[in-house]
Formats: structure tokens, C-alpha cells, sequence
């Protein structure tokens, strides 16, 4: 070897590490580069999944009010039939407890 490649060596070696160092932060770079573009990516997603959640939200008010309402008049329904019920039972055991014209119990009705 020469003096001048002697010379030349540390030179180059310190060129090889530059070289190495900045293919490292390049890869770095891309790496961030992917990660930031996953990160949005994965951001707008939780945008459409909240907007989704709020509208699936506001629809089960929607429903648990409609359903209260619904049970609120079940109940009152329910009760005007079992009211009801209870009359014309009442009713029917007195028209067929006699025989209006004889007088004498039905047997048919009982």
C-alpha cells in the first residue's frame, strides 16, 4: 500500500459509518413515515366508529323511550281487560244463575 491509500483509509471508514448512520436514520425516517400514516389512518377509524356509536346511541334512546311508553300502556291495557274480564264474569254468572223466566237455575251456563 501507498501512503496515500494508508491515507485514505480512515477517510473511508469514516465515510462507510457516515454512509451507515445515514441509512439507518433513512430507515428510521421510513419507519416513522409508515407509523404516522397508520396513526391517521387508525384515527379516522375511531372518528367513524365514534360518529356510529353516537348514532347507535341516540337510536336505543329512541327505543327505550318508545318501549317505556309501550309498557306504560301494556299495563294500563292490561289492566282495563282484566277489569273488564272480571265484569263480564261477573255479569254472566248472574244472568246464568236463574233462569229469567222459570225462575230455576241453568244448568247449561254453570
Amino acid at each position: 500500500m501507498t501512503d496515500r491509500e494508508c491515507d485514505d483509509l480512515p477517510q473511508s471508514a469514516a465515510l462507510w459509518e457516515l454512509y451507515n448512520r445515514k441509512r439507518a436514520l433513512e430507515s428510521k425516517q421510513e419507519k416513522k413515515n409508515d407509523l404516522a400514516k397508520e396513526v391517521e389512518a387508525l384515527a379516522k377509524e375511531e372518528e367513524v366508529l365514534e360518529k356510529e356509536a353516537a348514532r347507535v346511541a341516540q337510536k336505543r334512546r329512541i327505543v327505550d323511550a318508545k318501549c317505556k311508553t309501550r309498557r306504560a300502556e301494556l299495563a294500563q291495557v292490561s289492566a282495563g281487560c282484566e277489569s273488564e274480564k272480571a265484569d263480564l264474569q261477573r255479569s254472566w254468572r248472574y244472568m246464568t244463575a236463574t233462569d229469567p223466566y222459570s225462575g230455576e237455575c241453568s244448568k247449561i251456563y254453570k
